[in-house]
């Protein structure tokens, strides 16, 4: 069976608001912990040292859970100090990447500290 993750938000009675998610492509979780990125900390957009445009400073403070074993954070969901929440969900077969040249180089990995932080 492929696997693929889903997520929900709900907005309780007195206004809020919940997110939630499984982890059905993640593996072994026992090591990922949350993880505060403070407001002007700078993370990585990418795992290639040489890149231009490789690092970006955080406007807002974010918490969420963080996958051990990178040198950035790498969150599998997360909110920044606004309330803005996000998820890293894996939806096979119904994405692709686009190869034409950008501002900013992000994986894929990276792409919540990134939205969230600016």
């Amino acid at each position: 069976m492929k696997a693929s993750c889903s997520s929900f938000t709900c907005r309780s009675s007195d206004g809020k608001h919940f997110l939630g998610r499984t982890y059905d492509e993640y593996g072994d979780i026992s090591t990922n912990k949350v993880v505060v990125i403070p407001h002007n900390y700078e993370i990585k957009l990418s795992f290639t040292k040489n890149k231009e445009n490789n690092r970006q400073t955080v406007d807002y403070a974010t918490v969420g859970m963080n996958i051990s074993g990178f040198n950035t954070p790498f969150l599998t969901e997360g909110m920044n100090q606004e309330g803005l929440m996000g998820a890293l969900l894996f939806f096979p077969y119904f994405s692709q990447f686009d190869t034409r040249e950008s501002l900013y180089d992000v994986n894929v990995g990276l792409l919540l500290p990134f939205v969230l932080g600016k």
